[in-house]
């Protein structure tokens, strides 16, 4: 009898054991910026994420994850199941925010490939299994809560031959009649990886356009790259970034040098403002 009493007493304190497999991971990224013969330095990523996971014996995954970047905290829940996926949080964007940021090759500057739309309202994101090969299509829909919580609705699909890829989408908001197009094509060819983004009505705004090619060449400890692009509003007035530069990396830390060229002109043209900016940074990641 006193030993069973003994195995409960020691069950009852015993630490659990947690069924999820538990990871944490994240970043660290400081660089300067020089322009002007004025120099900058910032804080680029410093974010560290907590992410538990749990798979099941019908083929059904759930995994949860909380960042903390910058001070705010953001989560995802993911359930991956055989029909389908689903992805519901803080930190889920637009369905072409899954596949956006194609051209995105700089370490730091560059115009940028992503999504005009920056939805804050809790999301939900929609991935169904196609059962094509190559064929991936995510359904999405938000409150934007920026925007009087008026109802974001999208769809992106992306088909990938080979080392290929295309991608399109559109996202729409209620009341709004200007839905953002977009347009992703990717190539890779041994070490060099090339990509070209494209958005129409960015960020709803009635004919103003996004085009963006980015080009890495690997060599081995580091890439070499060039992002290169143009905004477009309906005026004519344009915004155009191009940067380029080499990174290297040792371990997990990762240092780079960038060259970034602005142009502004106001309508076109016209003659341009330029800046140039050379831009030097490191980054841990863990």
């Amino acid at each position: 009898m006193k030993k069973i009493i003994a195995v409960a007493v020691a069950s009852a304190f015993a630490v659990p054991a947690f069924a999820a497999d538990i990871s944490v991971s994240g970043d660290v990224e400081y660089y300067y910026t020089n322009s002007d013969s004025s120099t900058v330095g910032s804080t680029g990523d410093q974010d560290v994420v907590v992410t538990g996971s749990e798979s099941f014996d019908d083929g059904t995954t759930v995994t949860a994850s909380i960042e903390l970047d910058d001070g705010a905290v953001d989560s995802v829940l993911t359930i991956a199941m055989p029909m389908a996926t689903v992805e519901i949080g803080e930190d889920v964007g637009t369905a072409v925010s899954k596949y956006d940021e194609l051209s995105d090759k700089a370490e730091q500057g560059g115009i940028g490939s992503a999504t005009g739309v920056d939805q804050t309202g809790v999301g939900i994101r929609i991935t169904p299994n196609t059962g094509i090969d190559g064929l991936s299509l995510t359904l999405g829909f938000a409150d934007d809560t920026d925007n009087a919580g008026k109802t974001i609705t999208g769809y992106a699909a992306k088909y990938s031959m080979g080392n290929m890829a295309l991608t399109v989408g559109a996202t729409d908001q209620e009341d709004t009649d200007n839905e953002e197009g977009f347009v992703g094509l990717t190539a890779g060819f041994g070490p060099i990886s090339i990509a070209y983004s494209q958005f129409s009505n960015f960020d709803f705004t009635a004919e103003e356009d996004k085009e963006v090619v980015g080009l890495t060449y690997n060599y081995g400890p580091g890439n070499v790259f060039i992002e290169t692009g143009e905004r477009e509003d309906s005026a004519g007035a344009t915004h155009e970034e191009t940067a380029y530069g080499i990174s290297y990396k040792m371990y997990n830390v990762n240092m780079y040098i960038v060259a970034e060229d602005e142009k502004d002109a106001a309508v076109t043209g016209t003659s341009s403002t330029d800046v140039s900016k050379t831009i030097v940074g490191v980054e841990y990641a863990f």
